[in-house]
């Protein structure tokens, strides 16, 4: 090959740093086709970044130069590189030039250089030299080569991670020192980053002693840090608060017992108003990533209520007033804490001390007090809604004046918190609706307020709205929805899209209701489907879509069926515009329209389906991880001449393989992995509601694409899949039972009746990959996604999961499942895990936050499906894991003990005669539990005392207890909560069907039914009163006969009230034989 002309070469160069933007562009593309393709413009790199006097272009050159090392330094394909017989010369020139280099960026970008050499020629023995040379440097008296040498060596560590680890105990050696460097704190700072990433490496388990060696120089490393704050150097900072952050994320012996000074240090930093805002914010953010990694420690030590002091206070801080203001002022982080708080911790450490601090804060003089007590209200309910409705009565009040503040920020703050808690307590929240709707209305009107204001009133309207029982919203919709309409009629986009989601909102509390106001609404509407560009505006298109969902879904698909097919060409051309927002509502008004048409939507469901699938398995862009040293370098003004267009170099050049790191691992979630998130879940409604209309190939197909994305990066993609899967196998399920082709299940195994062939191999399928993806799952939702599903489906689908495709027993899925929820239950599941200071699994602690009590309450739902499906025959499984669901009717928290005292109810419902076994050991429960403190437990206990009572067949250890069950259910017969009477009632009559001689005084026992009949809430409890009741006058029993009178009325009450899933629940063959009885004592009186 002909040399390449250097001439040439550094004039296109230089034509890089010209002020126009098409000479830049063809310098680029000339440099990319002749020289960029050979490794002899590598030297020729080298030359310039070694002479030129411009360090945009000495810059530019560095660059370059490493992409191309990991195109030419290596041969290809067994030969040896070109560049061979010239090695030696570059890498010395590339030493010295690093020397004598003035521009630290520059220096950087040689030092990658380097790097990228060294990852070539250390493993293959050469270079051998680099290592002394590197060390020679740091510990030379010159303070420009310490910086390079330490600089050069952090890259090497972050290139070779764990490959140099035979040469850790040498650095520590040479960090000790350059820790404590005496002239230069960039020394000091590039130290601290180099032990970062050494310890970023560490494994508990083969590093001991490095671990070691790295807790004795924490404290060094927390001086540097402190010089670094003084400092005053915004790089600096960045790297070095960087090094804390990774340590915490890293291997969990590596801070050790040194985590919780850490964490006062961090506090002190954040709560002093002294110290630079962002070295606060970033310690702040420090302390956040404590909380989200190692929550459980930090729950061990005991110090949620410390920091949730700490953020309310830094929350009342001042801040800006628009709704732009700075994200990473501490007053926000501190709001976001909060909330970070309330999800990882259990509630007596965060939202219990919170509450007790914010009154204070909410009758203060300062607006920003008060402003940051009711944003932390509804920060907090997010993580921990079940506590925060034990106190809505408290809440509502608070909220209700704020609304009316005199402070507009407070008034803001106050719609913020109401539509979060709307959000979350939705039912809770409608109850007060007569309280707070008219003061949102009133709101709508004020002409002082801003814009911003109203947006904020839209969301709490939009929030609040679609809780209200629809009996209620004539009382609103004359006054509301003029005004959302005229919301509507502003400039403000944003505002608009707000407004839109109230009309949304409050279309669906209104149901038919809407009607008067459906034409005009969707006639205005309809100019929002033709917007083209914009992100607001696209989003006011995404948004205006999901409200026309919600006006098809109250108005019902007569009155909507002419709007349909333009809408479903708008909804195609919106695609069209390949905005990920704009699809995501397109899909979910799919869905929409699916669940209001059912089988009627069958003429969209080819090109619908098809559009799907297109949005699931469409690539997925990489992100540019490049760091500022080595980013794609951006001209856009060069020697004060702005360029017209800026022109990102090297985005020009080709790249292939050449960056730093191994980014298998990488799991960025993108906008494209949330959008297919939405397309999923689409699919799944789809599934539900139009399972007959789908075509076979079609929904084989569609199964296929979605098994490939259990592995997907994102869990919430993953989570997506899990949900449709098991909804789609339940729907294909009930579709086959209803048409005649599936029979209805029997418990236990082996199955005592076959579902069709096609179930089965779709059960086996989903079943074994799911199980699959539980046994390495490390995300939460996605855990919480598998037990709910398998538990739901369980109870609709029998034991047929748990055969393979042939439909034989198959012990492997059921050892799988048990072992699965015990994992869970025992919170060792590996989606539970962290590791404490020795590198030890830290052990659930008693309490749990509400975000981790949903997946344990998931973990119960498949419990209680896998007992459904199995019946009497779970006995066996019960001896196995009742334990682990025991230990929680012990808890001392109530919500604990009332869900397994209601889950181990529902095992004995099951079970059966099965439960026989362990009647003495759930019998000593369920009486611990009727004398509980909590209501819910003692209610609980009573259905479950009354199960045990009538299914086991040890009537004589039974027996023993009746007078004490007695005994505890006077409470329940004497209190005004109406379940807990209700589930009193029904125990009774189950303990009198099991075993009616144990009761000591039959007569006394139907008087006490009958003083309190009908029930009033746990309607379910009929069906063994009443089934009772016609026992007893079929046996003749003289107690029941003496009582006709009285009991008669409540007889002919409940045949008068008519059938009700959830009202009157009476089975068909009860209500004959009470029809009969009734019959019988009018003919016979």
């Amino acid at each position: 090959m002909a040399a390449l002309d250097k001439q040439r070469f550094l004039s296109l160069l230089e034509g890089i740093l010209q002020p126009n933007t098409e000479t830049v562009k063809q310098a680029t593309a000339t440099l990319q086709k002749d020289f960029f393709t050979y490794p002899q413009s590598l030297p020729l790199l080298i030359e310039v970044l070694a002479s030129h006097p411009e360090q945009a272009l000495r810059q530019i050159a560095a660059v370059q130069a490493a992409r191309l090392v990991a195109n030419f330094w290596q041969g290809s394909s067994g030969k040896e590189s070109e560049l061979e017989g010239q090695k030696a010369q570059i890498r010395d020139a590339l030493l010295q030039t690093a020397v004598k280099e003035p521009t630290p960026i520059v220096k950087h970008a040689i030092a990658r250089i380097i790097s990228a050499i060294a990852r070539v020629d250390l493993p293959e023995g050469k270079w051998e030299s680099l290592p002394g040379h590197l060390h020679q440097a740091a510990t030379s008296s010159n303070v420009s080569d310490r910086e390079l040498g330490v600089f050069i060596l952090y890259n090497l560590i972050e290139t070779f991670e764990d490959q140099f680890s035979d040469k850790w105990s040498d650095f520590f050696v040479l960090f000790e020192r350059t820790l404590n460097d005496p002239e230069s704190l960039q020394v000091r700072v590039y130290t601290l980053m180099a032990l970062g990433k050494m310890g970023e490496n560490f494994e508990s388990d083969e590093d001991s002693d490095s671990i070691k060696k790295f807790k004795a120089l924490l404290p060094a490393m927390v001086e540097v840090l402190k010089q670094v704050i003084q400092s005053d150097d915004p790089k600096m900072l960045d790297d070095s608060f960087e090094v804390f952050i990774n340590a915490v994320g890293s291997e969990g012996a590596l801070i050790g017992n040194y985590l919780k000074d850490l964490i006062e240090f961090m506090i002190g930093l954040a709560e002093n108003t002294g110290n630079d805002q962002d070295v606060r914010s970033k310690a702040l953010n420090f302390l956040l990533t404590c909380v989200r990694i190692r929550k459980m420690k930090v729950q061990s030590m005991k110090l949620g209520e410390r920091l949730t002091l700490m953020a309310i206070k830094i929350a009342a801080e001042p801040q800006e007033d628009d709704e732009g203001g700075d994200d990473s002022a501490p007053s926000r982080i501190g709001i976001l804490m909060i909330n970070f708080l309330a999800e990882a911790l259990p509630p007596s450490q965060v939202v219990v001390p919170l509450m007790k601090a914010l009154g204070p804060y909410i009758s203060s003089q300062n607006s920003n007090e008060r402003r940051a007590a009711l944003l932390a209200i509804g920060s907090c309910v997010e993580g921990a809604p079940d506590f925060v409705a034990t106190q809505i009565e408290q809440v509502i009040p608070v909220i209700h004046n704020a609304l009316t503040d005199h402070d507009v920020q407070v008034r803001k703050a106050a719609l913020h918190a109401l539509a979060n808690l709307a959000d979350e307590l939705g039912d809770e929240i409608a109850q007060f609706h007569a309280q707070i709707v008219p003061i949102l209305i009133q709101m709508l009107d004020v002409q002082g307020d801003s814009i911003d204001i109203k947006r904020a009133c839209c969301y709490a309207i939009d929030a609040v709205l679609g809780e209200v029982d629809s009996k209620e919203m004539p009382t609103y919709l004359n006054s509301i929805m003029p005004r959302l309409s005229a919301m509507f009629t502003q400039d403000d986009i944003p505002l608009k899209t707000a407004a839109v989601g109230a009309i949304a909102s409050t279309a669906r509390g209104s149901g038919e209701k809407f009607v008067p106001y459906f034409s005009e609404t969707m006639q205005a509407l309809s100019s929002c489907l033709t917007i083209s560009d914009g992100e607001d505006e696209l989003s006011l298109r995404s948004v205006t879509l999901d409200c026309m969902g919600a006006i098809a879904e109250a108005v019902g698909p007569t009155a909507f069926t002419p709007y349909v097919q333009d809408l479903m060409h708008a909804a195609q051309a919106s695609l069209e515009l390949d905005h990920t927002r704009l699809k995501e509502g397109v899909f979910s008004f799919w869905a929409i329209l699916a669940r209001v048409y059912k089988n009627e939507f069958k003429p969209f469901l080819t090109p619908v389906l098809s559009a799907l699938l297109e949005s699931i398995i469409q690539a997925e862009a990489e992100l540019d991880l490049d760091d500022d040293d080595d980013a794609p370098l951006v001209v856009s003004e060069i020697g004060g001449t702005k360029l017209d267009t800026p022109v990102v170099i090297t985005d020009m050049i080709e790249d292939d393989e050449s960056d730093d790191g191994n980014w298998e691992d990488l799991a960025a979630v993108t906008a494209v992995s949330l959008e297919k998130e939405v397309a999923i879940d689409a699919i799944g409604e789809i599934i539900s509601h139009c399972t007959e209309s789908l075509d076979q190939a079609e929904f084989q197909k569609t199964i296929d694409v979605l098994i490939e994305r259990l592995s997907h990066m994102y869990e919430g993609v993953r989570r997506a899949t899990i949900d449709t899967l098991w909804r789609a196998y339940a729907a294909f399920w009930s579709a086959q039972t209803k048409a005649g082709i599936n029979q209805r299940w029997e418990a236990g195994l082996p199955l005592k009746v076959q579902p069709t062939a096609d179930l089965q191999k779709f059960g086996n399928l989903i079943m074994t990959r799911t199980l699959a993806v539980c046994l390495q799952e490390t995300e939460r939702e996605v855990v919480t996604a598998v037990a709910h599903n398998l538990g739901e489906t369980l109870k609709v689908c029998g034991p047929s999961l748990f055969t393979n495709d042939k439909g034989e027993v198959d012990e492997v899925l059921i050892t799988e499942t048990m072992t699965q929820i015990s994992l869970i239950l025992s919170k060792k599941h590996l989606c539970q895990l962290e590791m404490d200071d020795d590198g030890e699994l830290l052990e659930g602690l008693e309490e749990s936050s509400e975000y981790d009590w949903v997946l344990i309450e998931s973990a119960f739902d498949w419990l209680q499906g896998l007992a459904a499906a199995l019946g009497p025959s779970f006995t066996a499984a019960w001896s196995k894991i009742g334990g682990e669901v025991l230990k929680y009717a012990s808890s001392t928290e109530a919500i604990e003990r009332s869900h397994a005292i209601g889950v181990t109810a529902d095992c004995i419902r099951y079970m059966q005669g099965g439960v026989t076994p362990h009647t003495s050991t759930l019998m000593q429960v369920m009486l611990r539990r009727l004398g509980d403190e909590n209501f819910e437990v003692k209610s609980n206990a009573a259905y479950g005392t009354g199960l045990l009572c009538f299914y086991s067949e040890d009537k004589a250890e039974i027996a023993k207890h009746y007078n004490a069950i007695f005994e505890r259910l006077e409470v329940l017969f004497g209190t005004q909560k109406h379940r807990g009477r209700d589930n009193a009632c029904g125990c009774v009559a189950r303990m009198i069907m099991g075993n009616i001689n144990a009761i000591s005084d039959l007569g006394q026992a139907l008087d006490v039914l009958a003083g309190v009949l009908p029930l009033e809430e746990d309607y379910e409890e009929n069906e063994p009163i009443y089934t009772m009741f016609v026992q007893l006058y079929k046996d003749q029993n003289q107690a029941v006969h003496a009582r006709t009178d009285r009991l008669l009325p409540l007889f002919e009450k409940v045949l008068t009230t008519p059938y009700d899933e959830f009202k009157n629940p009476l089975l068909d063959g009860t209500r004959t034989q009470l029809q009969e009885l009734v019959n019988y004592i009018h003919q016979n009186k």
